[in-house]
């Protein structure tokens, strides 16, 4: 019912290549429940009024709606393709599954920061961090000129990067449970 594209059950997988890559991000662009997340993130936003340049009523939501589907789908174009084909990343989560729950959770966390190489050795997370990074400074194109600049990078990266270390959470902890097949 909920997709797991990011995710491998098995500790030594093949590295994907880089037109695989491309597929798990076109098809993850695609999935429903990427715009159910963004549906969600835009009404939240259009609650609490953030991004007050974009208004309100349907004009405000649907600009909100199109900068947060914009700055997932920049983001994951160009860090599960882009930049993991460039730096030889596997984007995916590698799930741990045994040791302490304490092990587990650094793991989990550490995902954000540290990726398995495409020859399976650890490197940190160059294709996360330039990619949310990039897609924060796209991102300047499109929001209300009185939230532009630097900290709209920052900030959108670093809401990126605890995304991804949240995700790793619960692919740690939650989603082997809920995943048929795994």
């Amino acid at each position: 019912f909920f997709p797991n594209f990011y995710v491998s059950y098995i500790p030594n997988a093949a590295p994907l290549t880089s037109r695989q890559k491309l597929f798990l991000a076109t098809h993850d662009t695609l999935d429903w429940t990427s715009l159910v997340g963004v549906s969600a993130g835009a009404g939240i936003e259009q609650a609490t009024n953030s991004f007050k340049g974009y208004g309100q009523g349907a004009e405000g939501y649907g600009k909100r709606w199109g900068a947060l589907f914009a700055d997932g789908r920049i983001s994951d174009f160009l860090s599960h393709y882009v930049f993991a084909s460039a730096f030889h990343q596997d984007p995916r989560y590698f799930y741990q599954g045994t040791g302490t729950k304490k092990s587990r959770l650094y793991h989990a966390l550490s995902s954000g920061f540290v990726a398995r190489s495409d020859s399976g050795t650890t490197m940190p997370n160059y294709s996360y961090l330039l990619g949310d990074i990039c897609a924060g400074a796209l991102s300047n194109a499109y929001y209300p000129s009185s939230d532009r600049g630097v900290n709209l990078v920052f900030t959108n990266a670093a809401i990126g990067i605890a995304g991804r270390s949240f995700q790793g959470v619960i692919q740690e902890f939650v989603a082997k449970r809920l995943t048929k097949h795994a």
